[in-house]
């Protein structure tokens, strides 16, 4: 009898320790912090240079600086400090004149440089039909194909 008893008494101890770690793990749920919300942050401001023209969200602040150009020329751009995951939108890429080029088609005047220390440079062209890019930490900035010069400088700004 003695034992049946204590074969009871554990069992009973087992389940109403089962049960009080569901009870835990169910509190534990309750309590855990939503998501991270997809709620942008920053501001979506819209940016022209001459014919070209693009929106990016998730900008945070931006200044103008300026250099001299190898032919002592000033030379002034706009440094955009945005958040991660900031999307560059082209609403006009202002495309080469057509009437102007040797084949007749129009050619990108602008482009995203994007430096990554592990794989190098990389020049994306912008054109008609470029689709919204997310701006890494490594896109250093929108430059014309031409001069090299950059136009608007891109940078991360502090979470």
């Amino acid at each position: 009898m003695r034992r049946k008893l204590l074969i009871c008494l554990c069992a009973a101890a087992a389940l109403a320790c089962l049960a009080a770690g569901c009870a835990e793990k169910k509190e534990g749920a309750a309590q855990t912090p939503p998501a991270e919300s997809a709620a942008p942050v920053g501001e979506t401001r819209t940016y022209e240079y001459g014919g070209f023209k693009f929106q990016l969200s998730g900008v945070a602040s931006e200044r103008t600086e300026s250099m001299t150009d190898d032919g002592g020329g000033k030379w002034t751009y706009t440094v955009i400090s945005h958040y991660p995951g900031a999307v560059l939108t082209v609403l006009e890429a202002d495309m080469s004149d057509p009437a102007y080029s040797a084949d007749g088609k129009p050619h990108p005047n602008w482009g995203l440089y994007v430096w990554d220390g592990a794989s190098g440079e990389e020049r994306i062209k912008i054109t008609d039909d470029t689709e919204p890019i997310e701006i890494s930490a490594d896109a250093r900035g929108i430059f014309s194909l031409e001069s090299s010069l950059f136009i608007f400088k891109f940078e991360e700004a502090a979470s």
